[in-house]
């Protein structure tokens, strides 16, 4: 299992990205960051959230697809259950 990042669950958060997008993540850097509510920052239209403060991380990657690279941005709780791509 490779190791990204300072521990276990930012592995597993990357590891998970890699599965969503079929992507390769060639490089990645994470901040944690205390959210205001349970969206993590991105609020989808209809739904209603706690309001509480939610620790998690904001973590920007680069993806390589193929010959094709990508950054993205994805908002993740600390344990990696709730992972959110940023609009």
């Amino acid at each position: 299992m490779k190791l990204f990042g300072k521990n276990k669950d930012i592995s597993n958060i990357i590891t998970k990205i890699e599965e969503r997008t079929g992507c390769k993540v060639v490089q990645h850097s994470e901040r944690k960051r205390d959210f205001n509510d349970s969206s993590l920052g991105i609020q989808e239209p209809g739904m209603n959230y706690i309001q509480v403060i939610t620790p998690g991380y904001v973590i920007d990657v680069k993806l390589k697809c193929g010959s094709n690279e990508y950054k993205k941005i994805y908002h993740s709780n600390l344990e990696g259950s709730i992972l959110k791509e940023r609009p």
